[in-house]
């Protein structure tokens, strides 16, 4: 799988911007003649030196968190780089409504023929028929002014997740014949990028982060939790409305939230050298999903993490992928699931769920009926909390 580019300029013959493998980049070229590359997943102004020659070569300012001036440093002074149309388009575009659970995703799951999915509530233990488009979607979820990266992030992120989905499901397979390691592992990585995505965007992670921070103010008595964060104050509401009766989140939890999907390549490291694998259902029971839908499995220390032997994610009523732990047998897992894996894994699924669970037919919790589970051996991590040996006052992020 070759890195994508999907858009390109060329800006005072200094500058190219893109987006390779999900990530907005951009490519700056020093007075040395070295490019220097760099990701756009930031919200701070910062100084950018050459690896090269070490030299200062450009600068990134943010203006109200609204505009961005990129700055290049020629001859001992500053001199502004002129984006083009299309760059600025891309950085200033505001989309309003921004999905909890991608669209893309769900859209795997939807009833035959429609652009919808039943939905169970746990807490009204009601179904209901919810279009994916509406679904989990909020306006400014993410971020609200210009230029909105995560919400660029995410959706590049899932283009790319949506054509690898469509054709493993398709193929049922993961990988093609005569593929090379390399783009096998580019494949995997993008699924474990997707994985990681999916359980950090949701708003269970948002109240997480406002919790901590609750906690580290009344320990600090100090409102400048991080050093990065002393230009916000922290407020105590967690949620308020804005002028227009819209929910706007803590500046200071959004701000967080954002670098934490920042940080998915250290987390995709953690689980690089797992092994993959294809489940695919062949009982009449479809395999359900959720707003929480990584189920993951036992326990295996690294460093001072404890992190899953075993990761499943449904991909579709019919598929399932399994990320497993290197030390694991990945032959003794079987390839095709009856109708007790099913009903066991969809078990974990509304066990793992916090408000809805999705399916493609509306007996959702009828076919939770008859599961078959190990009380002792077999119970997701969700039950525990899943939590590391890291400091309290760390934020755990996917571990």
């Amino acid at each position: 799988m070759t890195p994508h580019i999907y858009y390109k300029t060329v800006v005072n013959d200094f500058i190219t911007s893109g987006i390779v493998q999900g990530y907005p980049v951009f490519y700056l070229k020093c007075t040395c003649k070295n490019i220097i590359k760099f990701d756009f997943l930031k919200y701070e102004s910062y100084s950018i030196y050459c690896d090269k020659c070490k030299r200062l070569s450009y600068e990134l300012i943010y203006h109200n968190k609204s505009e961005i001036t990129i700055r290049r440093f020629f001859n001992k002074k500053y001199e502004d780089v002129d984006l083009s149309d299309d760059a600025k388009n891309r950085l200033t575009n505001i989309v309003t409504g921004q999905h909890e659970l991608s669209k893309m995703y769900l859209k795997n799951f939807c009833i035959s023929n429609r652009n919808s999915i039943f939905v169970y509530r746990k807490e009204t233990d009601n179904v209901e028929i919810r279009n994916i488009q509406t679904f989990s979607k909020e306006p400014f979820l993410y971020d609200k002014e210009a230029p909105q990266l995560a919400e660029q992030f995410l959706a590049l992120i899932e283009n790319d997740t949506s054509l690898y989905l469509t054709q493993i499901i398709t193929k049922n397979q993961v990988f093609n014949a005569g593929e090379s390691v390399e783009e096998k592992n580019e494949k995997k990585t993008l699924l474990l990028r997707f994985l990681v995505l999916l359980h950090l965007r949701r708003r269970s992670v948002k109240k997480l982060i406002y919790d901590k921070l609750v906690q580290f103010k009344l320990e600090t008595r100090d409102n400048l939790i991080l050093k990065d964060l002393k230009d916000i104050i922290f407020k105590e509401k967690f949620k308020t409305k804005d002028d227009d009766g819209q929910i706007t989140y803590n500046e200071m939890v959004q701000h967080l939230h954002r670098k934490f999907m920042n940080a998915t390549r250290n987390q995709e490291k953690l689980y690089e050298n797992y092994k993959i694998k294809l489940l695919i259902n062949e009982s009449h029971i479809p395999l359900i999903t959720s707003d929480n839908p990584i189920i993951r499995l036992d326990g295996v220390k690294k460093k001072n993490l404890l992190i899953p032997s075993k990761i499943y994610f449904p991909i579709s009523p019919n598929h399932c992928i399994l990320f497993i732990h290197p030390d694991e047998n990945l032959n003794s897992i079987k390839r095709h699931l009856k109708k007790k894996k099913v009903r066991t894994l969809n078990y974990w699924q509304f066990t793992n769920a916090s408000e809805f669970v999705i399916s493609n037919i509306r007996e959702i919790k009828e076919n939770l009926i008859g599961f078959d589970i190990d009380p002792i051996n077999n119970i997701p991590l969700c039950f525990f909390g899943f939590k590391s040996n890291i400091s309290n006052n760390e934020l755990p992020i996917f571990i």
